[in-house]
């Protein structure tokens, strides 16, 4: 053109020109790049950008000759608009422009859906437009049409991702599309290393119809198989096409680059641009699949994966990395009805236990992923299958769990416990997942004394026996004996506890000798308990024995005081003197004396008959005796009792007289002084 006849402009100009646009640094790292390549190569524009310079050549030939084979078009559509440079931009504008007035010019694109660094903006394109043809008109599509919920959901969450980046780079517009179907679609994690398995799953993604694998950015990444990679297309290739389903690669490192702390400098905006491409680019992936979307990351780290999983995880359902080997079954169930998938995935969850963890785990949540949610339309409707499925996700979480089994780390860190938990809630089991809580803080425990905690949990346990699944207690079978013999060590510290839990146990675990091995524990707690004096829990135990021994009983009444009871209980144990002893204790003179006379030779049998005839030679007392004994007659029959009972009277010890006060010195006498009033003469 005659305003640049060169094609360039000087560097000064560009920097004022760009500068608003996409910062300073950016426009000077433009400018050098720009001469090192002018200094190298004589024609820099057709060896390094042939696209602009495609798009140069076509805007001056359209200006010189006008539109060529297309005159006669009414109507030019152009798609991805996007993706153009503003010179590619300006050759459209000019072919409409040559193609008249009555040519109608339609274009649809998407600020957040670049695939290449074009900077394009519709504000510069609208005015391009408003300057060669008229004054454009808007219309703004909020629906997304293609992707159903839970993938338009992810497409959604990725405009988040521009927060990272600096204002004046992010889109504009709404990143935001409304969800316009419900359909049953699919998000899925897998965490892959590399080797046969990858290789497999990649193989057969690449021969399946209606699946697409793209590989962000403009290059195939290195773990695809030589005789595969033709078959893997770029985010550019990409572009505007619509798949059943979608496999990702290696998305969670793009999104990582984007999340990574900004380094501070001249790079600082540089490395935005390249943000917002990279985000750009990951919205045109996700955005692919009408059905299914496989986010496949390889050799992932944890920060990656994380990374992923954040991404993915929508409505409070948390995304989980699966394995390849699950994918595969995918492929091939796909056919089937949903109810048995979810079945067949219940089946190989249970085998793949033993011999295969990681791919029990995988398809215990593919299962509980199928189910949808509940009253959806594509969703189980079944309730036993929901919760059967719910029910296998918490018996594979808890046993790899219980047995500290490592998954993969491709697969990232979780609490099973947690997921056991939490499945068993699902399953509307809320003692069952009480139960596995607790457990799992018994095996969180990592204190030198762990009893207190194992005798939580089995006192759980033991209240709950009902709620004990038969997958659960094979599993607790594998720890009872080492638990059993802890318990049983602290029974004479503990007691009543032990007892409280130990017969519970012995029942749970069904062993062989459970009667006997409860017997021998209730009398050591018995022991135990009159040991440490505790009467009260020790009556309770007695009470609960059938045959309890009546002695043990009278001695938790004596213990408790409660003499006539025990006396009573005595005698049913065929203990009279034990009887007695509680009788004299009252004292209950009457049952004493009747109780002693059957015992021949008691010791206490001669003192409790003088005693008896004492008080009957007390009852004979004459009616006025008080009145008509003098008082020496008195001490007399007081001397009589005192000599009888073994006792003398102390006499009084003679009072000292008591020592004198020291007198208190005599304080001086105050002087008076006598104020003398001279009274003058008249």
């Amino acid at each position: 053109f005659a305003g640049f006849p060169d094609r360039r402009v000087s560097a000064r100009q560009f920097r004022d020109l760009r500068e608003r646009a996409i910062g300073r640094p950016a426009a000077e790292a433009v400018v050098e790049v720009a001469e090192t390549l002018r200094r190298r190569d004589a024609r820099p524009l057709e060896r390094f950008f042939p696209e602009l310079d495609l798009a140069w050549n076509a805007a001056r030939r359209i200006r010189a000759h006008g539109a060529g084979p297309f005159a006669g078009i009414d109507c030019v559509a152009l798609d991805e608009a996007q993706d153009l440079t503003p010179i590619e931009a300006f050759a459209m504008v000019e072919l409409t422009a040559a193609l008249g007035r009555d040519t109608s010019f339609l274009i649809a694109g998407d600020e957040a859906q670049t695939v290449r660094p074009t900077d394009f903006e519709w504000g510069w394109f609208q005015d391009l437009i408003h300057h060669r043809l008229a004054s454009p008109q808007d219309f703004k599509l909020q629906v997304n049409l293609r992707s159903p919920r839970r993938i338009a959901g992810v497409v959604n969450r990725v405009w988040d991702l521009y927060g990272a980046i600096a204002k004046q780079e992010r889109p504009g517009g709404s990143g935001v599309a409304e969800i316009d179907e419900a359909a049953g679609d699919q998000v899925i994690l897998c965490g892959a290393k590399t080797g046969p398995e990858l290789d497999e799953l990649l193989q057969v993604f690449s021969e399946r119809e209606g699946l697409a694998v793209i590989a962000l950015g403009d290059e195939v990444p290195a773990c695809i198989p030589p005789q595969l990679r033709d078959r893997v297309l770029t985010s550019f290739e990409a572009k505007g096409l619509d798949f059943q389903s979608v496999c990702v690669l290696d998305a969670g490192k793009w999104l990582d680059r984007v999340l990574q702390s900004r380094e501070h400098g001249r790079a600082l905006q540089l490395e935005d641009l390249s943000k917002r491409l990279a985000i750009d680019q990951l919205r045109v992936a996700l955005s692919r699949p009408s059905e299914r979307l496989y986010w496949l990351d390889v050799n992932p780290t944890e920060r990656v994966l994380t990374a992923a999983q954040n991404m993915l995880t929508l409505d409070g359902e948390r995304a989980y990395p699966v394995v390849p080997a699950v994918l595969l079954k995918i492929q091939e169930e796909e056919a089937l009805d949903l109810e048995e998938r979810v079945r067949l995935c219940e089946s190989d969850a249970r085998q793949f236990l033993e011999i295969r963890p990681a791919l029990a785990w995988s398809r215990a949540k593919q299962a509980v992923a199928l189910l949808g949610e509940p009253g959806g339309q594509f969703s189980v409707a079944d309730r036993a299958a929901r919760t059967s499925a719910h029910m296998t996700l918490c018996q594979v979480a808890f046993t790899l769990a219980f047995r500290r089994v490592a998954l993969p780390q491709e697969m990232g860190r979780f609490d099973l416990f947690e997921e056991a938990s939490r499945s068993a809630l699902s399953a509307e089991r809320e003692l069952l997942g009480d139960i596995i809580d607790i457990l799992a803080r018994h095996e969180r425990d990592y204190s030198q004394d762990k009893f207190l905690s194992l005798l939580r949990a089995t006192s759980v346990l033991a209240a709950n026996r009902q709620e004990v699944d038969s997958w659960m207690l094979v599993e607790l079978q594998s720890r009872s004996t080492v638990w059993l013999t802890e318990i049983e060590a602290h029974l004479d510290e503990l007691p009543l506890l032990v007892f409280d839990v130990l017969p519970h146990l012995y029942a749970l675990f069904s062993l062989p000798d459970a009667e006997q091995r409860t017997a021998r524990m209730r009398e050591k707690t018995l022991r135990a308990l009159l040991r440490l004096k505790a009467y009260g829990p020790a009556l309770k135990v007695l009470e609960q024995t059938p045959g309890a021994s009546p002695k043990m009983i009278a001695e938790c009444h004596e213990g408790l005081g409660e003499m006539a009871t025990a006396a009573a209980e005595y005698l049913r144990a065929g203990s009279p003197e034990d009887a007695l002893r509680c009788y004299r204790q009252i004292p209950d003179f009457d049952k004493t004396l009747e109780l002693v006379e059957t015992l021949g030779d008691h010791p206490a049998r001669e003192s409790l008959l003088w005693l008896r005839r004492m008080r009957a030679l007390a009852a004979e007392r004459p009616q006025f005796f008080i009145k008509d004994t003098p008082t020496t007659e008195k001490k007399l029959l007081e001397e009589i009792l005192e000599t009888s009972l073994g006792a003398s009277r102390k006499k009084a010890a003679a009072r000292k007289p008591a020592a004198k006060k020291a007198a208190a010195p005599k304080a001086p006498p105050r002087k008076t002084v006598t104020r003398k009033t001279a009274a003058k003469k008249p």
